[in-house]
């Protein structure tokens, strides 16, 4: 592993084989919202605008339609290939964004509901909150295997 020093004291962390495709650039950290920081170039084009380069697509491509980058330790200046993957929109919101409820994808009437491809999609009716957050986990675990945000039962 490499590590970048970029302005503002961050630091930015490749791996060895990318050494010689990055090194020679003057990489900086830029704020893209959120408190979230990514490790970029601005490369000025002939319209006089500016274009931003970012470290992990130097890294690991550009993700293919209908995919986004996710960083599974959560930091974008982790530009590791071991680091990055590229996820469906469904799997990004899913890994992302849990849905603000007690038991995640359970209602106050113990329905199982469940996102996919954006849409709401009901599991079904139970007769407790417990048995529908199970049914929930089922479902998550089916659609997003080990990338499954589930519910924490205690048996």
């Amino acid at each position: 592993m490499i590590e970048l020093r970029l302005n503002n004291n961050f630091t930015a962390f490749i791996d060895n084989e990318d050494h010689y495709k990055v090194v020679h650039l003057p990489w900086k950290s830029y704020n893209v919202g959120r408190g979230r920081f990514h490790c970029g170039i601005k490369v000025k084009l002939e319209n006089k605008k500016y274009k931003s380069i970012w470290l992990h697509h130097i890294i690991a491509g550009y993700p293919p339609i209908g995919k986004r980058i996710y960083f599974k330790d959560k930091n974008p200046l982790n530009c590791q290939k071991e680091n990055i993957v590229f996820l469906t929109h469904s799997e990004h919101t899913h890994v992302t964004h849990p849905l603000r409820e007690e038991f995640i994808g359970v209602t106050v009437e113990y329905l199982a509901r469940i996102k996919i491809n954006n849409k709401l999609k009901v599991i079904g009716s139970y007769k407790t909150e417990i048995e529908a957050a199970k049914a929930y986990d089922n479902k998550a675990k089916s659609l997003y295997g080990d990338k499954a945000i589930l519910n924490i039962l205690e048996d």
